[in-house]
């Protein structure tokens, strides 16, 4: 009987990492490009790293910057920051530097640790100490002496901000170890999995896909690059690693399920016959078509469960587990009830509380708060000794007790998993010299949201819609660039002056000339982009970019370009042949060399 998830409940989560590595110390911890690292290796590597740090000066109380990637060293580098007595800050290489700059500021983190190669090409301002994280040397070293309080801060995330900035939520020790106590009970999490790591590291979801596992003695198998580009490359990896339990956004799950139950796809069983147990779906709402999707490629026993939550609360506070019965063939899944400890207050106007039935706003109490927002921003309510998480988000409780999410009460929009505000990337476009106004919007398409951007041009201005791309592409990430942009005489506003944030269709234009198909196979390709993109104001040099494809679209394109012409096409490749005239030649070229080499269709090319 495994009687550590008692123990380690009331421990911060590096120790509880440490428990697990002195009892099963040859297990493998993590799973990555072929290669595993043991408990014990991890361990004395990332001891290894704490004392580096503080040798350094960097010890209890620090922020430190933490840019690795989704690697071992990344997780050994948690560990370290952890042990050390430091708080960790999440940094993404592919940021913007003024974004990069500005996240190191507001931290206040005056060290960046990562593997050297990294720090040699990170390009922020300012002057943070670069300490190399180096690899692991083979030896037995012990952790450092303790430092920290259950109340120091752990982790620093940034999410993205209505005030222009984004914004860095600091998380405690106390409340994390509460979370992936709480978390890993309730889902089950066992000696025996081994948990799929695909989230960005710079979210809280990977704090989730990365510490819930550690803690419960499981197996991390982190996806690479080459995975996360290819639903079928990712497929394969879940069946090979022996992965039990999947962690992934809906429009990911859409994207794979589309793959394996296309009628020409290369390898549709590959999950079929996989150890599969659990699929987890978080960080936008899940649909029923794609519950059905996924039935199709991994049918019971895998179980599938919604989960909401937000970096505000660690993560996860409620489950909702779908079981064989008969569902809604269409519609958004419940959100469930709330995980144990945690309570999810529905509140109207003035604060009251709603009846069973109507709709309000949800407000969230319990263990796994975050200790609030580094700028001070409102959203944490202190009422007598206790306090709440305002979420924005509206819902309303069922008959059954189950929640489901009716919409916001604000403007923020989910991109692919990812919250954004559009007040921040307003603040960035606004600040171009010849914008004078401009409006955020998301625009739903085939159940895709993109965002749009309407901009009001100063007098005698003309910037176009690759200027103000790359304007805003300095600060933000590419998440938050919109698909379309498109200027306007003027943006609707009350009489107030206030934008009215109303959806408007957008109908913007690409820049390049509408050129319609030449032949068969171009044909095919406008329209497999036509509904792709979800627009058709497009002809056949048009740029996949400026058309706001994204790596999703290039994966979904993929598929049906299998399906179309019997090719597996990478979906790196619409990034190296961006137009359709190009991307038809370089098919009729690959078809050519498939049939005078022998190989089957479907046969994968560059």
């Amino acid at each position: 009987m495994d009687v550590l998830p008692d123990i380690c409940a009331a421990m911060p989560v590096h120790r509880a990492f440490g428990a697990r590595a002195a009892s099963q110390p040859d297990q493998a911890a993590i799973v990555h490009a072929g290669s595993e690292v043991s408990y014990d290796a991890l361990d004395n590597w990332s001891n290894a790293l704490a004392d580096d740090l503080l040798a350094h000066g960097f010890g209890p109380g620090e922020r430190i910057g933490l840019c690795a990637g989704r690697s071992p060293a990344f997780v050994a580098g948690v560990l370290a920051i952890l042990k050390a007595g430091s708080a960790c800050v999440p940094l993404d290489a592919d940021y913007p530097p003024d974004r990069l700059s500005f996240m190191l500021r507001d931290s206040a983190a005056r060290a960046i640790l990562g593997p050297g190669e990294v720090l040699d090409r990170l390009p922020v301002s300012g002057s943070p100490a670069r300490i190399a994280l180096a690899p692991p040397t083979g030896q037995t070293i012990g952790p450092p002496q303790e430092a920290q309080t259950p109340g120091a801060t752990a982790f620093i995330i940034y999410t993205s901000g209505s005030t222009g900035q984004p914004k860095g939520v600091s998380i405690s020790h106390a409340a994390l170890a509460a979370y992936v106590a709480i978390l890993g009970r309730s889902l089950g999490v066992t000696q025996q999995d081994r948990y799929l790591h695909a989230a960005s590291v710079s979210f809280s979801s990977s704090n989730r896909q990365l510490l819930l596992p550690l803690t419960a003695g499981s197996t991390l198998v982190m996806a690479g690059d080459a995975e996360m580009n290819s639903p079928l490359a990712l497929a394969k990896l879940v069946r090979a690693a022996g992965v039990t339990i999947v962690d992934l956004v809906p429009s990911r799950l859409r994207s794979l399920a589309a793959l394996l139950t296309a009628g020409t796809a290369p390898d549709p069983q590959v999950l079929t016959d996989s150890r599969v147990r659990l699929m987890l779906s978080a960080s936008e709402p899940l649909h029923y078509e794609t519950v059905a999707a996924w039935r199709r490629v991994a049918p019971p026993p895998c179980r599938i469960v919604n989960m909401y939550g937000m970096t505000e609360t660690c993560g996860i506070v409620s489950l909702f587990t779908l079981d064989d019965r008969l569902h809604p063939a269409t519609g958004a899944v419940p959100i469930g009830h709330a995980l144990d400890g945690v309570t999810l207050h529905l509140r109207g106007p003035g604060d009251v509380p709603v009846r069973n039935g109507e709709a309000g706003e949800l407000w969230i109490e319990g263990p796994t708060l975050a200790e609030g927002y580094l700028s001070g921003e409102p959203g944490f309510v202190r009422e007598g000794s206790r306090r709440l998480y305002r979420t924005g988000d509206c819902a309303r409780r069922r008959p059954d007790g189950n929640l489901e999410l009716l919409g916001r009460r604000d403007q923020q929009i989910k991109i692919d998993g990812i919250r954004i505000e559009p007040a921040e990337i307003e603040h960035v476009l606004a600040s171009h010299p010849g914008v004078r106004d401009c409006m955020i919007l998301p625009s739903t398409e085939r159940g895709r949201t993109r965002l749009q951007a309407l901009y009001v041009a100063e007098t005698g201005a003309t910037p176009d819609e690759a200027t103000l791309a790359t304007h805003l592409g300095r600060m933000l990430p590419s998440h938050m660039i919109p698909a379309r942009l498109r200027r306007v005489d003027a943006l609707p506003r009350t009489l107030s002056g206030k934008l009215r944030r109303i959806e408007v269709e957008a109908t913007g234009t690409a820049r390049d000339a509408v050129t319609t198909p030449r032949s068969a196979d171009e044909a095919r390709l406008l329209a497999i982009w036509s509904v792709t993109l979800g627009r058709s104001d497009f002809g056949v040099f048009c740029n996949f970019h400026a058309l706001g494809g994204t790596s999703l679209d290039a994966q979904e394109i993929s598929v049906r370009i299998l399906q179309a012409f019997g090719v597996s096409l990478h979906p790196a490749a619409l990034f190296r042949f961006p137009c359709i005239v190009d991307l038809a030649l370089h098919i009729r070229t690959a078809t050519s060399s498939l049939a005078d080499s022998g190989r089957p269709a479907g046969s994968r090319v560059s």
